[in-house]
């Protein structure tokens, strides 16, 4: 089967010339019949290869112009071409077209208003062996499309991810195929490619040069990239060669894009068609991968996704990306991991919750990973957020049901890693402790981070001073409160008014609490080190 614009086109390619008439372009043609002396029948061949030769008329010879005959105008003519002569005054077949041999122009000048629909002529004489072999091209060419879109289909149901996909595609489109993320890395290639120019190799991925990127930018590539949803070529001065290019949409972000080096063969228009078919596919096998589905479509996510999976080594790399993003960070940072009370609210609303972190937080990139929201804050002042920026943050936190991780500030970004994975470990913690609706702070709660992440339950407890024990267990007994008051003292900051104030009783009836407890534990008031032991026990029964 192919479509009748196509065939058009493939013949006035072939001859050079424009063929006379309107036509329905999406008519679709899956047989090739001749007219002949007997009328509008002869070979019928089917253009799909089984067809061995076209007929010629009874003399054969070309079949030649003015030929009239009876027309079968049944139905089971739809989605047949006729090549040979027509007649002015005769019906078509219906759902057929007829292409005429010979210049009927000349005997009529307004040959192309007396045409019937779907009947075209050529302008100059046209053989019809001729003819018939280029419909049949168009034809097989139209198969064996769709024989390769099959082949992709079947890689992309069997399993065989990325590189199996464009491995089928490659059998049609005969060049090199690259995908890549909107990082500008690859994610696969095939056959290996010998870009040299445009790529680089790092930490076993290979990453597009940075001058190659502004050089993309400069000429308006990367927009065209994230804006248009065709694919289109352009002439790379720099490769001395075309590329094409198609970007991946998963939903209406663009999460990648494919491209291929015109290198073994010239682009054809069908090309363009396939590699959009291929981007579609491309699109199916990453919607399998939540990292991919997450996804929001922002140019700056892949290049936060390798910046937290200590993709980036040298630090030079990070600020010629941030450059090529067209993003100035500050000074210091800071990683901030935000988890949704329920998994089911998720993924809900995205793009509006990204959207609302960035308007709360300047300077912050923010992304969904593994099934939270990771924001990258930057600031010139080492306090990091100011006031209102939290206020913000605790309302949107509160409003979303959701609970906050911050990690220490830092002033190196590849260090990155190890601050997320300091957020991460602290967001776990608040989760088992079910204190949503809370921003974290891990300077706040790094002895519980620590011990929660390092040890099991059962080994957390043996970090409880046996004093604190025996103080627990005597308040039991007797109905005193020196556990509490001696931990409050502690989180007070070792101040007996702000520790007085804060458990509602006079100053001097908590020195008498506190004389008791060391009293009780034979413990100097002034020992430091043994209140500092205290307090970790402390924090330790709170896991």
């Amino acid at each position: 089967m192919a479509y009748l614009e196509d065939i058009v086109a493939r013949l006035e390619r072939r001859f050079g010339t424009k063929l006379q008439g309107t036509y329905d372009g999406r008519l679709k043609i899956d047989y090739i019949r001749f007219r002949t002396t007997h009328g509008y029948g002869g070979r019928s061949c089917r253009g799909d290869g089984s067809g061995n030769s076209a007929e010629r008329n009874d003399a054969g010879a070309r079949v030649s112009n003015g030929m009239t005959a009876p027309v079968d105008t049944a139905d089971n003519d739809k989605g047949i071409i006729y090549i040979g002569g027509w007649n002015l005054h005769e019906p078509m077949p219906k759902g057929c077209c007829a292409i005429i041999s010979g210049s009927q122009s000349q005997v009529n000048p307004d040959i192309r208003e007396l045409l019937p629909h779907n009947v075209l002529c050529g302008e100059t004489p046209l053989d019809i062996m001729e003819v018939y072999e280029a419909v049949q091209d168009e034809i097989l060419s139209y198969v064996q499309f769709n024989e390769h879109k099959e082949a992709m289909f079947n890689a992309l149901q069997s399993g065989s991810g990325i590189r199996g996909i464009i491995q089928a595609a490659f059998t049609f489109l005969g060049n090199p195929v690259i995908v890549c993320d909107t990082s500008f890395s690859i994610l696969e290639n095939y056959p290996e490619h010998e870009n040299v120019l445009d790529f680089e190799r790092r930490n076993d991925k290979q990453y597009m040069r940075p001058a190659s990127v502004m050089s993309m930018n400069k000429e308006g590539l990367i927009e065209r990239i994230f804006n248009d949803k065709s694919a289109f070529s352009v002439f790379r001065q720099e490769l001395n060669t075309y590329i094409m290019y198609c970007s991946i949409r998963i939903r209406t972000n663009v999460a990648g894009y494919v491209c291929m080096l015109e290198k073994n063969r010239k682009f054809t228009r069908r090309d363009f068609e396939f590699m959009e078919v291929l981007a579609q596919m491309l699109s199916v096998e990453m919607q399998k991968s939540s990292f991919f589905a997450e996804k929001s479509g922002l140019k700056y996510e892949y290049f936060l996704t390798d910046l937290v999976e200590g993709n980036y080594v040298n630090p030079e790399d990070i600020h010629e990306r941030m450059a090529q993003l067209e993003y100035h960070g500050g000074r210091y940072h800071w990683i901030l991991l935000l988890a949704f009370e329920d998994i089911y609210d998720g993924h809900i609303h995205n793009e509006y919750l990204i959207d609302q972190l960035t308007t709360i937080i300047s300077g912050g990139l923010a992304m969904f990973y593994r099934g939270n929201i990771c924001v990258l804050v930057s600031s010139d002042d080492r306090k990091g957020m100011e006031s209102g920026e939290q206020f913000k943050m605790q309302e949107f936190v509160a409003l979303n049901r959701m609970i906050m991780a911050v990690s220490y500030g830092y002033d190196k970004l590849n260090e990155t890693p190890a601050y997320y994975g300091q957020a991460e470990q602290l967001l776990k913690y608040g989760k088992s402790r079910n204190m949503q609706g809370q921003i974290l702070l891990f300077e706040d709660y790094c002895l519980e981070t620590v011990l929660w992440s390092q040890y099991k339950s059962a080994r957390r407890q043996t970090f409880i001073h046996p004093d604190i024990k025996f103080l627990k267990e005597y308040d039991e007994s007797n109905h005193t409160d020196y556990l509490n008051t001696l931990y409050t003292y502690l989180e007070c900051n070792r101040n007996a008014v702000a520790a007085a104030e804060k458990l509602h009783i006079h100053k001097s009836s908590f020195f008498y609490r506190f004389n008791k407890i060391c009293e009780l534990l034979e413990m100097d008031a002034g020992d430091c080190r043994r209140l500092f032991v205290y307090e970790i026990s402390m924090r330790a029964g709170r896991i």
